[in-house]
């Protein structure tokens, strides 16, 4: 599935790991799209603040369906997000998901719609730089059941899930090349084991299959061809007083196409310390990078802002530079 998230920030990058060798018209057989800024692999604007912990921390806008099986009140969120990089280029998320328990605390199922666009920015390739633009729109479904005391499953599909990427000659403006990426087929499968009130762990297989299309100059006419991506992810959390929560999970992302396989794999820790006064700290790392984050609940209302440093640099920084994101999200419990 191309995941959901409430699970926050839904941001994109399509054809980074591609870009040096389409510079020298090779193609697409170097072309990997995990993602990296959209529902797979992003969360709530609380977990970003986290390290960007995805499968074992309940919290609206969830990214692993299973929670959707301990949902006991009805939600709507807003998010917003800017993401910029060194190299110039700007992407901007919007969000809204929404949440209800079909039976409370047994099912419940999750929608979340995302968009992302950006402001043309550079970005390196091995004979120099260029100019890119990335559009994404992604619709996820998430339902979830509790099958006992300790297991919940949960199983996602995203009907919409494309994206759009526009190169540019960096001083001309001239368009090089354009890529058309579209998954026809796409789920996310999750689990989670509740040991006692206090620890909980969880698992995600997240697979899709993306149809990816490229024309232009630089492709020497119009490519095209499939590529398979998963990710999959474990984690553990632990309730350590009645105010501080902390979790440790492990991730792997990798695509698989035209007879090539590339990917990254890291590690995510985060801490949460809430106040009487319904005031939450965070502090997190996302595979050795800053995230923190700060939010404020009253009543029905809550509100979120975190900030990522470098945000899966491993896979982009080469590319686009260095990067700093900020994240906002509004909600409202019924």
């Amino acid at each position: 599935m191309k995941n959901s998230a409430a699970d926050r920030m839904m941001l994109t990058i399509f054809a980074l790991f591609c870009l040096a060798p389409l510079a020298h018209c090779q193609g697409l057989e170097m072309y990997a799209a995990p993602h990296l800024y959209a529902t797979c692999t992003t969360s709530t604007t609380r977990l970003l603040g986290m390290g960007g912990i995805l499968s074992c921390i309940q919290d609206r806008g969830f990214s692993n369906p299973a929670f959707g099986g301990d949902i006991e009140h009805s939600y709507v969120a807003g998010q917003v997000s800017l993401t910029e990089f060194t190299g110039g280029l700007e992407l901007r998320g919007l969000q809204f998901t929404a949440g209800t328990a079909i039976e409370p605390n047994t099912q419940g199922i999750q929608l979340t719609a995302f968009e992302l666009d950006s402001h043309a920015g550079g970005l390196q390739s091995t004979s120099g730089p260029l100019r890119a633009t990335i559009d994404e729109d992604d619709v996820a479904i998430q339902y979830g059941r509790r099958i006992d005391e300790h297991w919940l499953l949960g199983l996602g599909a995203s009907p919409i899930f494309r994206t759009s990427t526009n190169l540019y000659h960096p001083t001309t403006g001239a368009q090089l090349g354009h890529i058309d990426s579209d998954s026809d087929f796409g789920f996310r499968f999750g689990a989670v084991h509740q040991f006692d009130a206090r620890t909980t762990a969880g698992a995600i297989y997240d697979r899709y299959d993306d149809d990816v299309v490229a024309q232009g100059l630089m492709f020497g006419g119009m490519q095209a061809a499939t590529f398979n991506c998963y990710t999959m992810t474990l984690g553990a959390c632990h309730q350590f007083a009645d105010r501080v929560l902390a979790g440790a999970e492990w991730r792997e992302v990798v695509v698989k196409g035209a007879g090539v396989r590339t990917g990254d794999a890291g590690f995510r820790v985060g801490l949460e310390v809430t106040t009487p006064r319904a005031w939450a700290f965070r502090l997190g790392s996302n595979d050795g990078a800053l995230s923190a984050g700060v939010g404020f609940a009253r009543g029905r209302w809550s509100i979120d802002y975190a900030y990522a440093d470098d945000w899966n640099d491993d896979l982009v920084g080469h590319f686009l530079g260095g990067s700093d994101t900020h994240e906002l999200e509004v909600r409202y419990e019924w």
